[in-house]
C-alpha cells in the first residue's frame, strides 16, 4: 500500500469518530462522547504507527479539533447541570477542567503545526559580513570555452594583506630584535 491511500484510509479513523461523537452529543451521553474522542484520537495514532504512514501536514489541527471536542464533552457532563426548574447552573469545577483540556490540546497541535514546518537541516555554511568582502575584486566571470556547461572560473588574485591592514589600521606590529 502506498504512502497516500494509507493516509487516506487513516483520515477515515477521525472523520468516522467525528460522526460518533455528535450522535452520541446529540443523544445526550456526555460520558461516551468523551471516551470516542479520546479513542478516535488513539486508534488513528496507532494506526499510523502500525501501518508506518507519514502523518499529514494537518495533523496539529486535527488534534485542536479533537482538543474542542474533548472539552465540549467534558463542560457539558461536568460543567453544565439542569436544576430543578428547568434552568441550567454552571459548576466553576467543570469549567476550569474543560478549558485546561482545551488549553493543553491547542498547545499539543501548535507543537504538531510547528514541528511539521521545520525545514531539513542543510549543509552548513560560512557567511562574512557584508563589510568585509569586496566584491569588486572577487567576480564571477563566465569561461567563454564551457559557456554551455556553467563551469564558473574565479578570479584568486585578491591581496589579502591590504584588508588585514584595513582592518587592524590602529595597530602596527614591528620587528623586534633580540639580543642574546
Amino acid at each position: 500500500m502506498n504512502d497516500n491511500s494509507k493516509i487516506s484510509v487513516g483520515l477515515l479513523i477521525p472523520a468516522i469518530s467525528i460522526i460518533a461523537f455528535a450522535a452520541l452529543l446529540f443523544s445526550e451521553n456526555y460520558i461516551a462522547s468523551l471516551f470516542v474522542a479520546v479513542s478516535g484520537l488513539m486508534i488513528w495514532f496507532a494506526y499510523s504507527a502500525v501501518m508506518k504512514a507519514k502523518m499529514p501536514d494537518i495533523t496539529g489541527n486535527i488534534v485542536i479539533v479533537f482538543g474542542g471536542l474533548l472539552s465540549t464533552a467534558f463542560f457539558l457532563n461536568y460543567g453544565l447541570s439542569t436544576n430543578i426548574f428547568g434552568g441550567f447552573e454552571i459548576n466553576l469545577e467543570g469549567v476550569v477542567g474543560s478549558i485546561l483540556i482545551l488549553f493543553f490540546t491547542v498547545l499539543m497541535g501548535v507543537l504538531y503545526n510547528s514541528n511539521s514546518h521545520i525545514p531539513a537541516p542543510k549543509d552548513a555554511t560560512i557567511q562574512l559580513p557584508v563589510d568585509q568582502v569586496d566584491k569588486t575584486e572577487q567576480s564571477l566571470e563566465l569561461s567563454d570555452d564551457d559557456s554551455d556547461d556553467r563551469v564558473y572560473d574565479y578570479d584568486y588574485d585578491y591581496d589579502y594583506d591590504e584588508d588585514l591592514e584595513d582592518y587592524y589600521y590602529d595597530q602596527e606590529y614591528e620587528e623586534e630584535e633580540y639580543e642574546d
